[in-house]
């Protein structure tokens, strides 16, 4: 038998406050993990216009504004029965006062995007992590001048990673970090950088790769867009959200900018016998899974 499906609708609520975005969360007690605002599509509702009711009924925001859906997200209930599809819209507060409704008399707080707490539904987290750089981005490109983003010194961190294969060879290049960079000395990674305000993810990757190994655009293919994960760094206090990508290019020699030492050509069974930066093995099995493009 098939599940009953029921149509949710919620918002990811944020604003600016001492330079940084934060999002509002709220918990019905002090024993539960947070939670967006969300519920039930009712007769005659519009998706926006019940998500913008949730917001208020459950954080008691009511001067918001719908930016853009964030995204979609799909999930069974407690019991299993019903299925849920749930659409997030991204929100921002608006004007000066950010006092909930006084009837809201559980726990709201505003958390900055960078430091979220543990979410009682773990998509609801998910959904910020995928989306973390766009959300930034409409703060920035807003023009605010109270808010720039400062990457390198954000706890949670949006970043590329662009494997390039060698076409006649198929080995995949490696490439060893000097002592010019921050983070990872003398380890070996692939090509990666910060999500910033340069473009989406994929134009990110080229644009890398073009800079840190003087590739063109028209010497690489795009093979595999891998599944975005996190990776948690406790040395670093850091979380990084990866998009790895895949790419092909007829060229073999490469030409390192000050951030490499030395590269190598290896299969991807070679990666084990390297001192590689975190989970760069997670970032490959991602973009050597499935089909290709």
């Amino acid at each position: 038998m098939d599940k009953k499906k029921t149509t949710l609708a919620g918002g990811v609520v944020a604003r600016v406050l001492k330079g940084k975005v934060h999002i509002a969360l709220f918990r019905w007690s002090r024993d539960q993990n947070w939670l967006l605002p969300k519920g039930h599509v009712e007769e005659g509702e519009t998706l926006e216009q019940a998500a913008l009711r949730e917001v208020a009924e459950e954080i008691g925001l009511t001067n918001v504004r719908i930016v853009k859906l964030l995204g979609v997200k799909e999930r069974a209930s407690f019991d299993g029965k019903e299925g849920k599809t749930i659409y997030y819209f991204l929100m921002k507060a608006e004007g000066e006062d950010f006092q909930k409704d006084p009837k809201v008399t559980w726990e709201v707080v505003w958390f900055p995007l960078d430091e979220l707490p543990d979410f009682f539904w773990p998509d609801q987290k998910a959904l910020i992590l995928e989306h973390f750089h766009q959300i930034l981005l409409e703060f920035e490109e807003a023009g605010s001048s109270e808010y720039r983003i400062d990457y390198r010194r954000l706890k949670t961190a949006a970043i590329v990673t662009a494997f390039v294969r060698q076409a006649r060879t198929k080995k995949i290049l490696l490439l060893q970090r000097s002592d010019h960079v921050s983070t990872y000395t003398g380890l070996w990674n692939t090509v990666a950088g910060y999500l910033d305000d340069e473009g989406f993810p994929e134009e990110k990757a080229r644009a890398e790769l073009n800079e840190e190994l003087g590739i063109s655009q028209t010497r690489l293919r795009l093979i595999k867009v891998g599944s975005i994960f996190e990776v948690q760094d406790p040395a670093l206090h850091k979380t990084w959200i990866v998009h790895p990508f895949l790419f092909e290019t007829d060229q073999e020699q490469v030409h390192l900018d000050r951030e490499h030492v030395a590269y190598r050509w290896i299969t991807p069974e070679e990666l084990k016998e390297y001192p590689v930066v975190p989970q760069l093995e997670e970032s490959l099995r991602r973009v050597s899974e499935g089909p290709e493009l």
